[in-house]
Formats: structure tokens, sequence, C-alpha cells
């Protein structure tokens, strides 16, 4: 149960009912548009999850770490139905023991836990992550990224956003949904924009 219960479409404004209207009924972006900035919030979310910002595997990581730190359910349950990562792989990085882990796996779940204890990652986790993406830039982005996992977190837990049902989650799998709502909503970005 919610403790903010999710609206309905229709107490919207025009432009969060049209941009709700081309996803799936998602209960994350319905909460979102009560706080009036779905369209904001989604665009940026298209630009986090797109393998171009960051490796696909270091997001999941991150994301799944955080979501085991902070307690998250909506969120672990919501990405184990949707992620394409191994669930062997999930397992370990939501269970205490990551010792079977490689040793970036580690680091970033080691940076996940720093986060979440004291709300910033250690200096040497951050020396980490440029040393092994090479450049600030995407230091930078796996850190935003990290940092907008805990927000996340942060909010559903704390407006209790219900999980999906199968059927609505079977159809998130499929990367589809995500272009044609990136196409029909203009936020398409070229690699230049970023």
């Amino acid at each position: 149960m919610s403790r903010i219960p999710l609206g309905s479409k229709q107490s919207f404004g025009q432009s969060a009912q049209a941009f709700l209207q081309s996803m799936p009924p998602i209960n994350l972006a319905n909460m979102i548009a009560q706080a009036g900035v779905v369209k904001e919030v989604y665009s940026l979310i298209f630009t986090l999850f797109d393998d171009i910002y960051l490796p696909f595997e270091d997001r999941e990581i991150m994301l799944f770490r955080t979501c085991k730190n902070n307690g998250c359910q909506y969120e672990i349950n919501f990405h184990r139905k949707t992620t394409k990562m191994p669930t062997q792989v999930v397992d370990i990085i939501l269970s205490d023991d990551v010792s079977s882990l490689n040793s970036w796996q580690k680091t970033l779940c080691i940076a996940c836990d720093e986060m979440a204890t004291s709300a910033k990652m250690r200096e040497s986790s951050v020396e980490a992550f440029v040393e092994h993406y090479e450049t600030h830039d995407i230091a930078c982005r796996a850190i935003f990224f990290l940092s907008w996992c805990n927000l996340t977190t942060m909010f559903v837990d704390s407006t209790g956003v219900p999980v999906e049902d199968d059927q609505i989650l079977n159809k998130i799998k499929t990367p589809e949904w995500m272009e044609s709502c990136k196409q029909e909503n203009n936020l398409i970005k070229s690699n230049k924009e970023r």
C-alpha cells in the first residue's frame, strides 16, 4: 500500500497525462507525475540508462547494491524482473558476501556501501573510478548515477510506490517502449549533446 496513493492520470496536467500515455503504467512514473516533474525526470532516466552514458554492468551493479543498502524492495523487484543481468550475479550483489565478484565489481559495491552509509565516497574510491574510467567526465557520470540511485530509493521508499504486477513488468523488459516514449516526447539526444 502506498503511503501516498498513486494519482489518477486525469488529475495531472495535460503534458504529464500525454507523457504517461506514451509509456507502460509504471507506478514510479505516476508518483513522479504527482511531484510535477515526470517528463523532466524520465528524460534524465533515459539518459542515465543509455549504454552510451555508462556501461550496462556498472549501472546495474550500482543500482542493485544501492537498493540492497537502502532496503528498497520496489526497485529490487522492478529491476530483478526487467534486467538482463544474470540472476546469480544479481544475487551476489544483493548479498553481504561479494568475494566472488571481480575486482572492479567489488570496487563498485564498496563505493555504493560508502555512499549509503556516509552520503559520499571515500577519496580512494573516487580515485579508483577515475583510474578505471580513464577520464574525470566518465568518473563523474558514475558518481552522479550512484547518487541518483540513492535519491530514487529515498523517494520510492518515502512515498511507498507499490510494485507493478508481472504483466506490466513483462512489457517493460522490451527496450522498444523506451525508444517509442523518447520519440513521442522528443527526448532523443545525440552523443554531442551529452
